[in-house]
């Protein structure tokens, strides 16, 4: 197994562990009539507060309790980066697009995977 296989499957395994710890421990749908999730929130600055909305699609929200909340426009869910699991998610989505960048940098002979057959080189 090379150094690339096992680098992929950490990725992997670190992607998928993120999304079971953010989103599997809610437990809420939106389908059942009464849903805690479909309350709105009037705390101080209410969800459709556009004080709370970056470009009118970043919900950032610390008052707000949600991690999920319902997008502004549309339907589905988006995360508010106020919360404190928001943040994380933020925090390890940056860190998991930069890790193979910094990985190809500081690893030898990791640049030379994933290269085209006529044998071309990231790193000199």
């Amino acid at each position: 197994m090379s150094a690339y296989d096992i680098l992929l499957i950490v990725l992997f395994i670190i992607l998928l562990a993120v999304a079971v710890g953010l989103f599997l421990p809610i437990g809420r749908s939106r389908t059942q009539p009464g849903s805690d999730v479909d309350h709105e929130f009037t705390g101080p600055g209410s969800r459709s507060d556009s004080r709370n909305w970056i470009a009118g699609l970043i919900y950032y929200n610390p008052d707000d309790p949600d991690l999920l909340v319902p997008k502004r426009l549309g339907y589905g869910w988006t995360i508010n980066f106020g919360h404190p699991r928001g943040k994380l998610f933020l925090i390890v989505l940056i860190a998991l697009i930069l890790l193979p960048i910094v990985l190809m940098i500081f690893v030898p002979g990791l640049a030379s995977y994933g290269c085209h057959p006529s044998g071309c080189h990231l790193l000199p």
